[in-house]
C-alpha cells in the first residue's frame, strides 16, 4: 500500500490535484476574460445607440445641426478669415479679455453639455483608461476634452473659456490618466467632407508612380482653402471606443498633414486656429474608410474580428508599402495582433470600435 500523508493524500495524489485546480483556474480566467469583454462590447454597443438618440434629438430641435466639437469655431467666426481671427485673439491678450474671445469664436463645452449628458455613464467609455488614446505619453487635440467644474448647489456645470492648444504637435493636458474617457465625438459636414474626401483621392491618383507624396502634399495642400469653417452645419458624425485593445491605432493623433511644416500648423494665422476642423476631417476619413466597398469599415474592430475585414489596401493607390506608411490614408492596426492572449503595450489589436451616423451613406 501507499504511504499516505496526515490529510490521507500521497504526494503524487496532492500534485495531480494541484495540477488539475491551475488547469480550472486558467480556463476561468480566459472564458471569464472572454465574456467580460463581450459583455463590455454589448455595452458599448448599447451606448452608441443611446447616445445616437440623444444627438437626433439635438439634431432636430437645432435645424438640423448635430452639436459642435470641443475646439470648432463658432458661427460668431464665420466671416474671419485665420489672420483675421488671430489679430482678434492678439489684441484680447493684449486687453486680458482672452476669456471673452474664446467664449465668443470657439466651443469650449464637451458634446455630452449639449446633449444634456455631461457626467452620466452613458459617454464613458467602457474600454478607455484616460485621455491617451494611442499610449504615447501625451494627449493630442482630438483627444482632450475639458473636464468642467459642477455647482453642488445648483447642479451647473462651468468650463474653462480657452481652447486646449498643443504647440509642438502634442502635451501633457494634466488629465487624469487612470479615469475613462467619454466616447469620441466627431461630428463634420457632409459637403465640406466629400471636398475634403476628394482632393485625398485626386491626390493618390493622380500620379501612382510618384513615390514622393510629400511633395505632392506641398503642391496641393492649398487647394483645401476653398473649406471655409465653421460650415454651415454638421450632418454626419461618428462616435468612437478605443476598443478592447484600449488602441485607436493613431486615428486621432495626426499633426499636421503632409507638406505642412509645424510652425504653419500652429501659426494663429495660417492653421492654428482652424485645426480641430482640419484634423477632425482627416480623422472622420480614416473612421469611415470601406477601400473595397463592401459596407465594412476598414478599421473597425466589429468588422474586422466578426466579419473579416481584412482588405485594407487599394491595388489601384500607390506601393502598398506607401499607403502603409501614410498617416493621412492608413491605420497601423492588424486583425492578427487580436489572437494573441497577452498582448504587450505596443500591441495596437484590430482597431476602435466605431459607430458612424448616418449609417448608411
Amino acid at each position: 500500500m501507499s504511504k499516505r500523508g496526515a490529510n490521507g493524500f500521497t504526494l503524487i495524489e496532492l500534485l495531480v490535484v494541484i495540477a488539475i485546480i491551475l488547469i480550472l483556474a486558467g480556463i476561468a480566467f480566459t472564458v471569464g476574460s472572454g465574456v467580460r469583454e463581450k459583455a463590455h462590447i454589448v455595452s458599448v454597443q448599447s451606448d452608441f445607440r443611446n447616445l445616437n438618440t440623444k444627438f437626433v434629438e439635438y439634431y432636430t430641435a437645432n435645424l438640423d445641426t448635430y452639436p459642435p466639437m470641443y475646439g470648432y469655431l463658432k458661427d460668431a467666426a464665420k466671416d474671419k478669415t485665420p489672420a483675421e481671427l488671430a489679430a482678434l485673439q492678439n489684441a484680447a491678450e493684449v486687453a486680458g479679455t482672452e476669456d471673452d474671445f474664446y467664449e465668443k469664436y470657439f466651443c469650449v463645452q464637451p458634446y455630452s453639455y449639449f446633449i444634456g449628458s455631461y457626467g452620466e455613464d452613458l459617454v464613458e467609455d467602457d474600454f478607455s483608461e484616460g485621455y491617451d488614446t494611442d499610449r504615447d505619453d501625451s494627449i493630442a487635440i482630438l483627444e482632450y476634452l475639458p473636464v468642467g467644474t459642477v455647482d453642488v448647489a445648483t447642479g451647473n456645470v462651468t468650463f474653462e473659456p480657452e481652447v486646449y492648444k498643443v504647440t509642438d504637435g502634442f502635451d501633457d493636458a494634466g488629465l487624469d490618466d487612470e479615469k475613462s474617457r467619454p466616447y469620441v465625438y466627431i461630428p463634420i459636414n457632409k459637403d465640406q467632407f466629400k471636398k475634403y474626401r476628394k482632393y485625398l483621392y485626386d491626390l493618390y491618383y493622380a500620379d501612382p508612380s510618384n513615390p514622393d507624396l510629400h511633395a505632392l502634399y506641398a503642391n496641393r495642400w492649398p487647394s483645401l482653402n476653398f473649406l471655409h469653417f465653421p460650415p454651415a452645419k454638421y450632418d454626419a458624425y461618428v462616435l468612437i471606443s478605443v476598443g478592447p485593445f484600449g488602441h485607436t491605432g493613431g486615428l486621432l493623433t495626426l499633426g499636421p498633414p503632409e507638406g505642412i511644416n509645424k510652425s504653419d500648423w500652429v501659426d494663429p494665422t495660417q492653421y492654428g486656429l482652424i485645426r480641430y476642423h482640419i484634423n477632425a476631417l482627416r480623422a472622420y476619413f480614416l473612421a469611415t474608410r470601406d477601400i473595397n466597398a463592401n459596407g465594412e469599415l476598414d478599421f473597425d474592430f466589429i468588422s474586422r474580428t466578426q466579419r473579416d475585414e481584412t482588405e485594407y489596401l487599394d491595388p489601384k493607390l500607390p506601393d502598398p508599402d506607401v499607403q502603409r506608411a501614410h498617416k493621412d490614408f492608413w491605420l497601423p492596426v492588424d486583425y492578427r495582433l487580436y489572437m494573441k492572449p497577452t498582448p504587450p503595450e505596443t500591441v495596437l489589436g484590430p482597431g476602435p470600435m466605431i459607430y458612424k451616423c448616418p449609417e448608411a451613406d
